[in-house]
């Protein structure tokens, strides 16, 4: 799938109820997705990352990994696609997670 494509479906589709006020291992669910879609967008925009933003997004998609076993089931996939974000726009601007 390409990163317009899964970007397009994971910003239509709604934060799952579930995780809505959820903090699992100090991170908070919402502000975790509200950064790493910050930087994805940006992404998508203008075609690349600066330094503090892909810094933003390595730690994203370290986060992602730890709290996707823990989150209720109907969230994990809402966040696995967003760890599949974090690591399409990473790659594409040569910063591999």
């Amino acid at each position: 799938m390409k990163l317009d494509s899964l970007w397009d479906e994971h910003r239509n589709a709604p934060f799952p109820p579930a995780s809505k006020g959820v903090d699992i291992e100090g991170t908070d669910l919402v502000f975790l997705d509200m950064c790493a879609a910050g930087c994805i967008d940006y992404y998508v925009v203008h075609g690349h990352l600066d330094e503090k933003r892909v810094a933003t997004l390595k730690e994203c998609a370290r986060l992602i990994e730890v709290i996707v076993p823990k989150v209720e089931p109907e969230s994990r996939g809402y966040f696995e696609r967003l760890g599949k974000l974090t690591a399409f726009v990473l790659e594409g601007a040569g910063h591999a997670a």
